[in-house]
């Protein structure tokens, strides 16, 4: 029977999480080789000035070639694209639907927003370029000031006593949601947020006494 009601879309996404901010960029630089190798092209979401660098740093020292969003051609294989410009810009949102191809892309987040609404309506944003189901990945650190705001150190604690090696990713879907609330809880507490360079800074200047 014909239905008037579609599906939603949806973006599925997942979490990999490592101890250590070096062990995480092991994780990311492994992860961008095996899809290049599987002829797949790498979409780069960054949100901080300094999350960019990072990346840009991690894939010069792989002698990995990338472009900014802004200067990627058809032929371009691993792209960065500053993510809170996705809603804001029609440059950003244009050479996404050009260049981005959800059969042949990856879309690999370099770390999460603080706040969870503004990363969703990023997620749906990405879904209504392509009219589809989006499957993207965040790559965390226990390190991360999102995740050290919410007790990091007890966790690591919690790992060491089930024998969890240093270089091990952590993956699993409890991880994802217990990040979720952790934004949501955010997302109550921060209401008119100041912008910044890095995820250490918004933080500092957004939730100076935590929560």
């Amino acid at each position: 029977m014909f239905s008037f009601f579609k599906k939603k879309k949806s973006a599925k996404s997942t979490d990999k999480v490592w101890r250590s901010m070096d062990e995480k960029a092991r994780g990311l630089g492994l992860d961008v080789d095996a899809y290049l190798a599987a002829n797949q092209n790498v979409f780069i979401f960054y949100y901080f000035e300094e999350t960019k660098s990072w990346v840009e740093n991690l894939l010069s020292e792989k002698g990995i070639d990338f472009k900014e969003l802004d200067q990627a051609n058809g032929s371009t294989k691993v792209t960065l694209v500053p993510a809170s410009e996705i809603k804001a810009s029609s440059r950003v949102v244009d050479a996404l639907r050009r260049y981005s191809d959800p059969n042949t892309t990856q879309f690999l987040f370099a770390n999460h927003y603080p706040h969870f609404y503004k990363e969703t309506e990023i997620l749906e944003e990405l879904i209504h370029l392509h009219e589809t189901v989006i499957e993207c990945c965040f790559y965390v650190s226990l390190d991360d000031p999102l995740m050290e705001v919410f007790g990091s150190e007890k966790i690591k604690s919690i790992l060491d006593r089930m024998g969890v090696k240093e270089n091990e990713v952590i993956q699993h879907g409890m991880v994802t949601s217990s990040i979720a609330r952790a934004q949501k809880k955010i997302d109550a507490n921060v209401t008119n947020e100041l912008r910044a360079k890095s995820q250490e800074e918004w933080f500092r200047v957004n939730l100076p006494s935590g929560l």
